[in-house]
């Protein structure tokens, strides 16, 4: 999992912005985990990421990568490492394929390569991470906007689905490690990552020369940022960029309210969902208004 304390202060950035009090979430009543997924969210606050080469954008977690040259970037690895041996014990033992002990390093480190072989493998290893981040991240995606008709098409099964309603309470993490949702932005222009952002988001420096505005950099162009072709979906996202597969992750900061019901739902369909759920949430059907292009909501549990 992406660890966002220690790697940047993305979510101290995150803390200070100004939050919406609801996100929700566009749902199809008619596929297969659609009943599991509103009992795994009312039961035990587990949302469901799944995994970000399945999305509908072909252009998702896929910025520019920025050409550099070997010159360059064996000034980068330099300049990170000033007044310190070229490479660390953990980062040499992740170059040579095994962990190094203290006195291994030790003995290894006078007949360490010059920095721009260092430099030439740090430059693989960029390209292989850049690669490989698409493939590692999960997500869970949010809307601010309830009214929103394309969304209701999109993503609800054409007004047959529901529209889930999650209060954001960050007070309720039960741990740092539990991922949040942040906004996504929206850009005309496509996003480029450089050698030394990606050198840094990689923590190949120490804790204490990392460069927060490099991290934060290529955090948001991997996973925040979209076409503003997109704009209107006014996105939020949960994320994870580890090793597990798609599934369930408890997500205590967000915890479902409210279920509103598309206004071509089946009259069968409502009435499990206010057997299953009435009484636990709130539950509202929705109808077309007989004045202008929006939808009207009514409290029915």
């Amino acid at each position: 999992m992406i660890e966002f304390e220690e790697k940047g202060k993305i979510v101290a950035d995150f803390l200070t912005k100004d939050l919406p009090d609801s996100l929700y979430r566009y749902r199809n009543a008619n596929s297969g985990y659609f009943w599991d997924e509103l009992d795994e969210a009312i039961t035990s606050n587990r949302l469901f990421l799944s995994e970000a080469k399945k999305q509908n954008d072909p252009f998702e977690f896929r910025p520019v990568l920025a050409e550099v040259t070997l010159s360059e970037a064996n000034k980068i690895v330099k300049q990170r490492f000033r007044n310190k041996p070229i490479i660390s014990r953990e980062r040499a033992s992740e170059l040579g394929g095994r962990k190094l002990s203290r006195s291994q390093f030790r003995r290894s480190i006078g007949k360490a390569k010059p920095s721009v072989q260092i430099a030439k493998l740090e430059l693989e290893i960029s390209k292989k991470t850049f690669l490989e981040l698409p493939n590692k991240t999960k997500l869970a995606c949010f809307s601010e906007d309830l009214h929103n008709i394309p969304m209701w098409g999109n993503y609800a099964g054409n007004h047959t689905g529901v529209c889930l309603e999650f209060e954001l309470r960050l007070s309720s993490r039960s741990s740092t490690d539990e991922p949040i949702a942040f906004p996504v932005s929206y850009q005309a222009k496509r996003p480029c990552v450089g050698f030394d952002a990606l050198y840094e988001f990689t923590s190949r420096g120490s804790k204490k020369q990392a460069d927060k505005n490099l991290f934060n950099s290529v955090f948001e162009a991997f996973f925040l940022t979209k076409s503003e072709h997109w704009s209107y979906e006014r996105e939020w996202r949960i994320l994870e960029s580890s090793d597990h597969t798609a599934g369930y992750r408890r997500v205590s900061s967000l915890q479902l309210s409210k279920i509103y019901c598309g206004v071509r739902m089946e009259s069968g369909k409502l009435d499990q969902i206010m057997d299953r759920y009435g009484g636990k949430v709130e539950i509202w059907t929705s109808s077309v208004s007989a004045e202008d292009f929006s939808l009207v909501f009514t409290q029915v549990s």
